[in-house]
């Protein structure tokens, strides 16, 4: 496409110098330019722009065409290609340039659809391990889980205070994966087995009075009911039973 241009732009040139060489066409400078300024904007235009405006297109055709009619008729005038034949030319250069701007276009829409495929690949890797993620993350909840079952049936202070802990390791998890729900479950269970190592706690199981118990054991018991205080638990029960063991804020 761009050599039949390229083409029409050396006939042209060559027949301004043939028509410079014309007598009477000497002083048509005019003629000349006319013809140039026609000529100079297909050889660096848009082709596909001009694909997109075939009316415009042709009617600039028509008008190099129409031009060099004009200079047919300078006497003297050799070499140059005629009008007929530019009409032909014109048609292939249409052509041509239709087919070329149809598989510019092809192979834009086969390039974004490649990055389509590739941006929902990329998605779909992604999501896998994501997936991948959370099943092992789950998992390891679950064992977590285990664990704080078995720790519960074996009961004790000790243990029910581990079985919180496992708990908190287990709503951390959780939350890294954006489970809120699951999180605040464990948390919620994390509370519970904290209140419930309270209870169990010796001090409190205690039937001797206050006075002849451990006043450190009454302070640790208070300072662990403010903590789980602090922590949104309820202390309800457990304030009741300090109170009724004399352990007073």
């Amino acid at each position: 496409m761009k050599n039949i241009l390229y083409g029409f732009v050396g006939v042209f040139s060559f027949c301004i110098l043939a028509t410079s060489a014309a007598a009477n066409c000497k002083s048509d400078s005019a003629l000349q330019n006319e013809l140039s300024s026609k000529i100079n904007p297909l050889k660096s235009g848009d082709f596909c722009a001009l694909v997109d405006h075939q009316a415009v297109m042709a009617a600039l055709m028509e008008e190099i065409i129409a031009v060099t009619q004009r200079l047919e008729a300078c006497p003297g005038f050799y070499g140059y290609t005629p009008s007929s034949e530019l009409r032909s030319y014109r048609d292939r250069f249409a052509d041509d340039a239709k087919a070329a701007c149809q598989a510019k276009r092809d192979n834009a829409d086969m390039q974004a659809a490649l990055k389509d495929l590739e941006t929902e690949a990329a998605k779909q890797k992604k999501e896998a391990q994501e997936a991948q993620q959370n099943a092992s993350t789950y998992n390891q909840v679950s064992a977590k889980v285990n664990t704080v079952d078995a720790l519960e049936r074996m009961g004790g202070v000790d243990n029910l205070r581990a079985a919180a802990a496992l708990e908190r390791e287990a709503a951390g998890l959780l939350r890294s994966i954006g489970d809120e729900a699951g999180q605040k479950m464990a948390l919620n269970r994390a509370l519970d087995f904290d209140r419930r190592a309270s209870l169990a706690s010796p001090a409190l199981t205690s039937t001797a009075k206050p006075q002849k118990r451990s006043a450190e054991a009454c302070v640790q018991a208070l300072d662990h009911m403010k903590k789980l205080q602090a922590s949104g638990a309820d202390t309800t029960e457990l304030n009741q039973k300090l109170t009724a063991l004399g352990c007073s804020h």
